[in-house]
């Protein structure tokens, strides 16, 4: 189980909900809730931040954010600014947010392609 799994659940205990309490808000099943506690399915940013609002979790404790490491931008000389000691965990949750569009975006090249074939 991963640190943000092992969050999620701790939370969930505390508040006095139970799997099935948090499935039925995010209108999923309760094993595939199970498979979020237990680290099995990653989390895109959408979900996360569902179950942040469900929990009444605040997300900066939750992914371990420290805002100075989030907000340290330095202005190139030449060109666009760019985050230096990003943190882990929101870095971990963007690259997720972006794969997911990505195989979102791929997806929707493909019907098109479908529909200039028909």
């Amino acid at each position: 189980m991963n640190n943000l799994a092992f969050k999620i659940k701790k939370a969930r205990v505390s508040k006095g909900f139970s799997q099935e309490d948090i499935s039925k808000k995010l209108n999923m099943s309760q094993s595939a809730y199970a498979k979020i506690e237990n680290g099995i399915t990653k989390l895109d940013i959408e979900r996360l931040l569902d179950i942040v609002k469900i929990l009444e979790l605040d997300i900066q404790d939750l992914l371990n954010i420290e805002e100075s490491k989030t907000v340290n931008y330095k202005k190139a000389k030449y060109g666009p600014a760019f985050v230096e000691n990003f943190n882990i965990g929101i870095k971990e949750a963007y690259e997720q947010t972006i794969s997911h569009l990505k195989d979102e975006i791929k997806f929707l090249r493909e019907l098109l392609k479908k529909n200039d074939n028909r």
